[in-house]
């Protein structure tokens, strides 16, 4: 055990410092630990109110994960919170999209690349319908 008692208020200071680097460190070390249980792609679980929440894992950020519920909504969490799916658990095959799209009158104007694609699914139309 250290007695800190006979410390000047600089060797605490700098004592300090080496600690909080070392407990950061420690931290990283089990936030990478925990994140390398998963991978890109892969179904996950996660409690979000005392509600489960099925979604794919689909970024490995600095300190947490990027997570794509069902209902498509983002979430960004710490990748302590996550469970793998079972496979009997959810059948987390991806939902085909069923989209219908109007047919265009020759009065409407073009659809320019950069604008919202015109079927509703809030994309641009060069990274939707083209």
């Amino acid at each position: 055990m250290i007695d800190i008692t006979q410390f000047s208020e600089q060797q605490l200071i700098d004592l300090n410092k080496k600690i909080v680097t070392q407990l950061k460190f420690l931290q990283q070390n089990r936030t990478q630990k925990s994140m390398l249980q998963f991978n890109i792609g892969e179904a996950v679980t996660f409690d979000y109110e005392g509600e489960i929440r099925f979604g794919i894992l689909t970024k490995f950020n600095q300190k947490s994960v990027t997570v794509i519920t069902d209902d498509q909504t983002k979430w960004t969490i710490h990748p302590s919170f996550l469970k793998k799916v079972k496979r009997e658990e959810k059948d987390v095959t991806p939902q085909k999209k069923v989209i219908t799209v109007k047919a265009s009158t020759s009065s409407s104007k073009p659809v320019s690349r950069n604008s919202p694609c015109p079927c509703g699914s809030g994309k641009k139309y060069k990274r939707c319908c083209v």
